[in-house]
């Protein structure tokens, strides 16, 4: 047996009468046809935007497309608070401080008790240099969410920028509390006691992050 045979190589040598033949083209263009359709067909509803362009996102090198797709979304809803916080996080990998800004506050004055928002503003803010604007978002998202790991692992950054170590390894505990297989959570304890003077602690955490990391 020949080896390498598709069927495409196999329908060909078959060499149906005409009719069969005219029917199986016409199948073919049929199916291929739908194929491209769906490839191509629109979403219809802001929520079909918005999953395509977390897919977009997701990929890493489609965050203008992804972009597009949230505007529609919002264009579509102007109440997606997902959509904004969405397309705030795309524009901040975009470089875009000042638009990701905007697309949370607006997810935030949308919607207040959205302790998604408070987090990722929060980051602008901190990118802005606007510490103490940052703490209240971070604050704000742990009041609205106790269990918020972004909430505490942000504010655990902005209070060791702040020189707060003691508050900076409280949350990061909290952190680790919450996300106990994180490595990245004991690394950031680890550095704080380090810069604290805690040489043991720093090590053990240090020694934690390195052992989930190699899991």
């Amino acid at each position: 047996m020949t080896r390498g045979r598709g069927s495409f190589t196999i329908a060909a040598e078959m060499k149906p009468s005409g009719t069969h033949q005219s029917f199986m083209l016409l199948f073919a263009l049929v199916f291929a046809l739908g194929l491209q359709l769906r490839a191509t067909a629109e979403p219809q509803t802001a929520q079909g935007f918005f999953n395509r362009a977390e897919a977009k996102i997701k990929e890493g090198d489609m965050v203008d497309g992804a972009i597009a797709d949230y505007t529609k979304a919002i264009e579509l809803n102007s109440k997606f608070t997902d959509a904004l916080i969405g397309r705030g996080l795309a524009k901040a990998l975009k470089g875009d401080s000042d638009g990701a800004f905007a697309d949370y506050s607006k997810a935030v004055e949308i919607d207040p008790k959205s302790a998604a928002a408070y987090p990722c503003r929060g980051q602008a803010k901190e990118n802005k240099g606007d510490l103490d604007g940052a703490l209240a978002d971070y604050t704000k998202a742990i009041e609205l969410n106790p269990k918020s790991i972004p909430g505490y692992s942000c504010r655990g950054h902005a209070k060791f920028l702040k020189g707060d170590l003691d508050g900076a390894i409280a949350d990061f505990s909290k952190y680790i509390e919450l996300a106990p297989k994180d490595a990245n959570a004991y690394n950031c304890r680890g550095f704080v006691k380090k810069t604290k003077g805690d040489l043991a602690g720093a090590d053990a955490d240090f020694s934690e992050a390195h052992k989930l990391a190699r899991d």
